[in-house]
């Protein structure tokens, strides 16, 4: 039986005794997959398959795939399977930005059940126009995923900065119309 065994069975330090021994677990397990990528990888610089290969494996190895340093097995870089990724991704985002836009379409359509007064109602509809702004960057996204010629495929991915300026330029005009409305409201 192990140290760890005995400790929970008293019932004195169980937690930190279960918390050592998942780190302990998950660093070992972290090690062997990192010695098998490592191992992988100078099995491949061997073959003439990478340009250069350090000693250890690198913090980010997306920046290393992108560069081609590192071989990976399985993984294929054809056009059309990039463009379907884009364009799967920005119908999943503008799907998700739209269901979140139609509940506060539905909610907008109870505002009299829900007796909402005309700040939240206001508030309401803003709602329904904010997410339909992430909504269309998805769909700007996905056609640009299908149309853009191959060297410029990677402004499918570009697309989604655009949000940080239109959401907070939307919501600045917002509060503005809210302080304007607020006003005849209150008179």
């Amino acid at each position: 039986m192990s140290v760890i065994g005995r400790i929970s069975k008293s019932g004195e330090f169980c937690g930190a005794a279960w918390a050592f021994s998942s780190k302990c677990e998950s660093h070992l397990g972290q090690t062997i997959v990192s010695r098998k990528f490592l191992a992988r990888a100078r099995k491949a610089a061997e073959d003439g398959g990478v340009k250069t290969i350090p000693k250890t494996r690198p913090s980010n190895v997306t920046l290393f795939v992108l560069e081609g340093c590192w071989a990976l097995d399985g993984l294929d870089h054809s056009v059309a399977k990039g463009r379907a990724v884009f364009a799967l991704y920005g119908l999943g985002f503008a799907a998700i930005a739209l269901e979140i836009a139609l509940l506060y379409w539905r909610a907008w359509q109870l505002r009299a059940p829900l007796r909402l007064n005309n700040a939240e109602q206001f508030m309401t509809r803003g709602a329904i126009v904010g997410w339909c702004i992430p909504a269309s960057v998805g769909l700007v996204s996905c056609i640009l995923a299908l149309t853009l010629p191959r060297d410029q495929i990677n402004w499918c991915g570009w697309a989604y900065f655009s949000m940080f300026f239109l959401l907070p330029a939307y919501r600045r005009l917002r509060r503005c119309r809210f302080a304007r409305l607020e006003a005849t409201w209150a008179r």
